[in-house]
């Protein structure tokens, strides 16, 4: 407490949470790296508060809080504090095992995933590190002011949310076995047509596979919001709340424009000029000149409650209200492509062709970052002069009514 009218409080929390692999942690069927799955938890939390009264019936609340946060989902250990985009990967595993499949991005920072169908023989390998950076700071400022029949209240909320997506899931080898590829042909159970998982292993028959290229996608989240409200107590038995609320969206920045989207207007050279075509932030060649991709929205939710007393023992109460969720671009919250490879693809032929042979690695695929599309009208001039708006966040209209005896 600061004086009489004024009150300070201050709130810290630490969390440390770590998976260990090995004689002090979790067990594993298998030695690593072919077992075992560690990983971490961190995060510090930080939360101030101020209540001023600044007179008997008008009172100020400000408060505000950060969140910063870690979590990784690997067999690794870390080597930085933060990962840093330009310096991927940052997270190293115990032991580099310098084996991959071929053709796969990397072969320096995990071990391959190998994987039996019907559970014939423990899989192989584990996937490599995988999480998320956090970072969330919000400021909040309400102010209550009692007049008569009337407290009002009105306030200001500013958040920024930054959610920094990493990993490194698949870049060395993931790649799945069957029976069906060594059993007698389009019979798919291996109690009358045999076959062995391990079998096509031992060939390089791949039935499925999945590759990732090692990606760190930062991406900002700023939002203001402001609201008016008056609960108005009309008579002994009656209390009405009535309130107005508006919310501005920025729009979403990525870091180092890594972020592409699809535009339902923008014509496709490579579809003989039909609207459709994927759109790339930034500037220069096959960007459309902004570092956002959309133009940001704002909306306005009402709200309206009442309560009202039947007797000394019944109350009914009824509210009505409109929100929105975040805001997102088309396509709701991916947008990769062309900036990271993720691909799967599993076998569609009951086991007749296998989709490659692990000798000769995994089929080509298109190198990235794509720096200009191959689409793009013109390699000197940007995909369009201007960003469209940005895909509405999900409306919610919450009408409720309830009876309290």
């Amino acid at each position: 407490m600061l004086t009489s009218k004024q009150r300070l409080s201050f709130f810290f929390e630490r969390t440390r949470e770590h998976d260990l692999f090995g004689p002090d942690g979790a067990a594993s069927s298998l030695p690593e790296p072919l077992g075992g799955n560690p990983g971490y938890n961190r995060s510090d939390v930080y939360r101030l508060s101020w209540d001023y009264t600044l007179s008997p019936t008008l009172l100020n609340r400000f408060y505000a809080g950060a969140t910063t946060g870690s979590r990784t989902m690997a067999r690794s250990t870390p080597t930085a504090a933060r990962p840093n985009p330009r310096d991927f990967p940052p997270y190293r595993r115990v032991g580099r095992a310098k084996i991959c499949i071929p053709n796969y991005p990397n072969c320096d920072d995990d071990f391959p995933q190998v994987n039996f169908t019907n559970s014939e023989f423990t899989n192989w390998g584990v996937a490599a590190p995988n999480g998320s950076d956090n970072i969330v700071v919000e400021f909040h400022d309400d102010m209550t002011k009692s007049l008569g029949s009337h407290t009002f209240k009105w306030g200001y909320f500013y958040n920024n949310t930054h959610y920094n997506g990493f990993g490194l899931q698949n870049i060395s080898g993931n790649v799945t076995f069957q029976n069906l590829n060594t059993g007698v042909p389009l019979n798919t159970s291996q109690a009358t047509g045999g076959g062995s998982a391990f079998a096509s292993f031992l060939l390089g028959q791949v039935s499925g596979y999945s590759l990732d290229t090692p990606r760190y996608l930062a991406t900002e989240f700023r939002s203001h919001e402001a609201y008016f409200q008056d609960d108005w107590r009309v008579s002994q038995r009656l209390t009405l709340n009535l309130g107005l609320r508006f919310e501005l969206s920025l729009p979403l920045l990525v870091g180092d424009n890594q972020a592409s989207d699809l535009s339902p207007s923008t014509p496709n050279p490579g579809a003989g000029g039909l609207p459709g075509a994927l759109v790339f932030a930034g500037s220069g060649p096959g960007r459309i000149g902004s570092d956002t991709l959309t133009s940001g929205w704002n909306g306005w939710g009402p709200r309206l409650g009442f309560a009202y007393g039947l007797n000394n023992k019944t109350t009914i109460r009824g509210a009505a209200s409109r929100s929105f969720g975040p805001l997102t671009y088309e396509g709701s919250s991916s947008h990769n492509l062309g900036i990271v490879q993720r691909i799967t693809v599993s076998d569609q032929s009951q086991g007749l062709n296998p989709l490659w042979v692990l000798q000769n690695g995994a089929p080509a695929w298109a190198q990235v970052p794509i720096s200009i599309p191959p689409w793009a009208t013109a390699p000197t001039s940007p995909i369009t002069t201007g960003k469209r708006p940005a895909r509405h966040p999900m409306r919610s209209l919450s009408p409720s009514i309830s009876n309290a005896r």
